[in-house]
């Protein structure tokens, strides 16, 4: 039983779109680029593309891991990944938060959620909890 609504390749794509969005997003920063929605971006169209059937679960969590793998790029990359002061900066996150930065990460999370709900497979099926 899959309550999540993962399928192998769903979670693989979502975890190479996160991964892959991290270096991005840090390579963008280094260019002094804010734009964490690249991770969303990305994790949520691998999911959408590898995934056989839509899910709202997986859309929640796929908004969640790129939301965080965004947070965690930007003070790994701005910190300069220092180990103690990755930690401390993911602890502190909330303090660095502005309002454009806030509006950012809500984009990051909306549109990780959209894709990551969704299926590029034509007739792609609803997936219920607990099945």
């Amino acid at each position: 039983m899959n309550w999540l609504g993962w399928s192998a390749w769903a979670i693989a794509a979502a975890v190479a779109g996160c991964v892959l969005g991290f270096f991005c997003y840090g390579w963008l920063l280094q260019w002094g680029w804010e734009a964490p929605w690249i991770v969303g971006l990305l994790a949520g169209a691998g999911a959408a593309a590898a995934s056989p059937d839509r899910s709202v679960m997986r859309g929640l969590m796929i908004g969640t891991v790129a939301t965080w793998t965004a947070a965690a790029a930007q003070v790994t990359y701005l910190s300069g990944g220092r180990g103690v002061g990755v930690v401390r900066g993911l602890l502190g996150f909330h303090d660095q938060l502005t309002w454009t930065r806030g509006a950012s990460y809500l984009a990051t999370a909306t549109v990780s959620v959209l894709l990551g709900m969704t299926s590029l497979q034509r007739g792609a099926r609803d997936r219920v909890l607990g099945t």
